[in-house]
């Protein structure tokens, strides 16, 4: 099959429309990426000094955001699960996910006492004998 000149240009304008489109593509990804990367970064350090200051509501999404983004942030995972145990829900429910996240802070690090005794405290609360 012989091309014609002008479908050679055709068929360059095609696939520089599609090269141009990849590259689009990619640096939206990219862009999105370092956005998420710094909207977790923030997440993390609201949502820590809420912890710190006991304002667990306000702790709850900031954290959750950063876990998402980062699953073996202890120290996040840890702070979640406290502000997760202080903020009551109806049927005990906060103490089960509660319990959840310490097993996965034990299951990443079983040689975090404080971890285990907060599992501990809250299998009590939780009237598990």
């Amino acid at each position: 099959m012989v091309w014609t000149r002008r479908g050679r240009r055709r068929l360059g304008i095609i696939l520089l429309a599609f090269v141009t489109v990849g590259i689009a593509g990619a640096a939206v990804y990219g862009a999105r990426e370092v956005y998420r990367n710094r909207l977790a970064e923030r997440s993390r350090a609201d949502g820590l000094a809420a912890y710190v200051e006991r304002d667990y509501e306000t702790a709850m999404p900031l954290l959750s955001y950063a876990v998402t983004r980062d699953r073996n942030d202890l120290e996040v995972l840890r702070a979640l699960a406290d502000s997760r145990a202080h903020v009551p829900e109806p049927g005990n429910r906060h103490l089960q996910s509660a319990a959840a996240m310490y097993r996965a802070v034990l299951d990443r690090d079983s040689t975090d006492l404080g971890a285990l005794e907060a599992l501990v405290d809250v299998f009590g609360q939780l009237q598990y004998h």
